[in-house]
């Protein structure tokens, strides 16, 4: 995921992963790194959560999925010209095993804004200098 206000010196991106299958829960253990880039790309600064000490990323497997609607015309077009870019990517599959990558792009006063703000929120105290 990638967060860009674009009057902003630094856009935030955030990677999940996951790290081992804790048998006892029987579940996956997720890692999210968090990294402060520069309007030129240069890493400012690089954090790091878990799932195993972080109840909000351990919340995410109850997160629903968004739900897409394509525009319906030029009533639905927005612009923003000093917005919040939000990115996200994920890899994906067809469902003839072609394998691709999901990328949804979109501004302020959008389902994935809204979702990207409110996990930023709820990660707030769960970053931490060193990986988990």
């Amino acid at each position: 995921m990638r967060i860009e206000p674009a009057l902003g010196e630094t856009r935030t991106e955030i990677a999940i992963g996951t790290s081992r299958y804790d048998r006892a829960r029987k579940q996956l253990d997720y890692w999210m790194r968090r990294e402060k880039r520069d309007r030129q790309g240069g890493s400012v600064n690089v954090s790091w959560a878990d799932s195993r000490s972080c109840p909000a990323i351990e919340a995410m497997r109850d997160m629903g999925t968004m739900q897409f609607a394509p525009p319906r015309g030029a009533d639905d077009i927005i612009v923003s010209m000093d917005g919040t870019m939000y990115t996200l990517e994920a890899p994906g599959r067809y469902e003839n095993a072609y394998a691709g990558t999901l990328r949804i792009k979109a501004n302020v006063r959008t389902p994935l804004a809204d979702w990207a703000e409110r996990l930023r929120f709820d990660l707030a105290n769960c970053w931490s200098e060193r990986p988990g």
